[in-house]
């Protein structure tokens, strides 16, 4: 049974061609797309899941109003991190974080230029 249900539609992909080219090629890229997007929310869905108190590390964000409308950014003033563990009890660990670009470094008898960030200790404590 299952030998003539292929043949049969061996036969029907032989006769039409360009209606099956075209269904098989809406199939495959349909099919590829569905992937790409499983795979792109897969990546999403796993970003920074290997922390081991991801439930309780927050990113503090800030709204500021320009001429544009509104824009969110990380950056926040120095001062907030101690303000949270001074004013806030259940904040057990708060750290700032900057990034800097390519800075001259010399250790020992070598200059370099490197990249990198400067971070509270208790970065260590939330990682």
């Amino acid at each position: 049974m299952l030998k003539s249900y292929l043949k049969l539609a061996w036969r029907n992909l032989l006769k039409n061609k360009v209606s099956s080219i075209v269904n098989i090629g809406g199939l495959v890229v349909g099919l590829s797309t569905s992937i790409l997007i499983l795979l792109v929310i897969t990546d999403e869905y796993s970003y920074d899941a290997f922390h081991t108190n991801l439930a309780n590390i927050y990113l503090l964000m800030k709204n500021q109003h320009n001429a544009d409308g509104i824009s969110t950014g990380s950056s926040t003033a120095g001062p907030m991190a101690a303000a949270l563990r001074n004013e806030m009890p259940e904040t057990k660990h708060a750290a700032r974080v900057a990034g800097f670009g390519e800075e001259l470094v010399k250790v020992g008898d070598k200059i370099l230029y490197e990249s990198g960030i400067y971070a509270d200790p208790d970065l260590f404590s939330m990682m």
